[in-house]
């Protein structure tokens, strides 16, 4: 399969599509810091900035942010959702991997199951939803008033990495044996070790899940680094402890 490659810097953009790249390269630049220790939310990222492979096309994704206060949030017209953040992928993933799910919202069936949802984000100026044949969508809410410090980061860090897992699980056929909980509990983890490497918000005890089982993140971490490096995407190796002391006494 090809990999995605950087569209030519020749080619004509629209000003709409300068401000998503220009908006794209601002959130990556603020979720650098994190995407370092998750390599599945960095491959999710990838996919939606640098785009994949669908049929004979390819095109990049979307991240939106919605408003969960405020005088245009959900709040205020009384709309209540089940999630705080939601993955919506293109058509190539569209159809589940995993063993307990048919089948993912996407943004062609996510109108049907929230209408209400779509009706205030279409007020808060999402007009409309990136057709799945072009590409993913990954949505967050933000301004919650009641949410502790974080929460938005970590939701949308939890999101990317579902992405990433239905690239892994569709295209190189690993994880296929996870159900959606088992999918879900390896999300508490990233978020435990986000808590614990970057001071990150973590929900409920995925701290001390994670400090407990780390290793469980292993093979997934190291399915994603390859998958990233076949990609072309640079990833952060940290020096060693004797390579940090070589550098201190300048050998």
């Amino acid at each position: 399969m090809e990999v995605p490659k950087r569209k030519p810097k020749t080619q004509k953009k629209t000003q709409q599509q300068m401000g998503e790249q220009l908006g794209l390269l601002e959130l990556r630049a603020e979720l650098e810091p994190f995407l370092k220790d998750n390599p599945l939310a960095r491959l999710g990222f990838d996919m939606v900035e640098r785009g994949e492979q669908i049929g004979d096309e390819r095109s990049g994704g979307e991240i939106l942010a919605g408003l969960q206060s405020g005088e245009e949030g959900f709040d205020a017209y009384g709309v209540r959702k089940d999630f705080r953040g939601i993955m919506l992928p293109s058509s190539r993933y569209t159809e589940s991997r995993n063993a307990d799910v048919r089948s993912w919202l996407n943004t062609e069936t996510f109108p049907r199951r929230y209408p209400y949802t779509l009706q205030v984000l279409q007020k808060q100026g999402i007009e409309s939803l990136l057709p799945p044949g072009e590409g993913s969508t990954v949505y967050y809410d933000t301004g919650e008033d009641d949410a502790p410090r974080g929460a938005d980061l970590s939701t949308l860090l939890e999101e990317l990495a579902h992405l990433g897992m239905r690239k892994l699980q569709t295209d190189r056929g690993e994880f296929t044996d996870l159900t959606k909980d088992d999918e879900e509990y390896l999300m508490d983890l990233m978020q435990g070790r986000a808590e614990v490497k970057s001071g990150v918000y973590s929900a409920g005890i995925n701290k001390d899940k994670y400090l407990m089982q780390a290793s469980k993140l292993e093979g997934v971490d190291q399915a994603a680094l390859k998958e990233l490096g076949m990609r072309g995407v640079p990833v952060q190796v940290k020096p060693k402890t004797s390579e940090k002391l070589m550098g201190l006494f300048g050998g």
